[in-house]
């Protein structure tokens, strides 16, 4: 009899267990599918300095980029590609697959950091930020986001005819926008 009841209550436990095991693998990985074709405007701010071959120099700049949000690759990434505004005053992409690794959150409000590196040799990039998505919804429809960094910079070589050489603090604000006013049709 006591190893019947035995038995019984390690069988019960075990199911008990996994149940409680599959709600928390559930409760760990939210589904961030909601921000798939979602665009957002972005006030970009760079503040740094360049040596242009014979001193330091400040080098602050202002910019507007839009950044869509391609696909969600489960369970911690979205791909995004973002467009900036040439020295013409066209938008083109500045970058089609940027990976935003998400490091933490609900699929409502998360943490992500990316980076992008181009080695092209006459004029290699780096940069990289951390930042803060948070979303709200109405009626169960995503109506409102924000993107705030926490703290990002980067670097560049232009190593052609009159080589520069840039470093700098970037901070990027955004909000979630809807397609109709884009300046540009993607």
């Amino acid at each position: 009899m006591k190893i019947r009841q035995l038995w019984l209550s390690g069988f019960l436990v075990l199911v008990l267990f996994g149940f409680f095991m599959a709600n928390m693998a559930h409760a760990q990985l939210p589904n961030y599918g909601i921000w798939e074709g979602r665009w957002f405007k972005l006030a970009v701010k760079t503040t740094g300095l360049f040596f242009d071959g014979s001193k330091l120099k400040t080098g602050n700049d202002n910019s507007t980029n839009y950044l869509y949000i391609k696909e969600y690759n489960s369970p911690s990434e979205l791909i995004v590609k973002v467009w900036e505004q040439n020295d013409q005053g066209g938008w083109v992409v500045f970058v089609d697959d940027l990976r935003l690794k998400i490091i933490g959150g609900t699929n409502l409000d998360f943490l992500f950091v990316t980076m992008l590196e181009s080695n092209e040799p006459l004029n290699p990039q780096f940069f990289g930020f951390a930042a803060r998505i948070t979303g709200k919804l109405t009626k169960e429809v995503l109506k409102s986001a924000t993107l705030k960094s926490l703290g990002g910079f980067s670097w560049e070589q232009s190593l052609d005819l009159d080589p520069e050489y840039f470093a700098s603090g970037i901070s990027i604000n955004g909000s979630l926008i809807d397609p109709s006013k884009l300046p540009f049709t993607p």
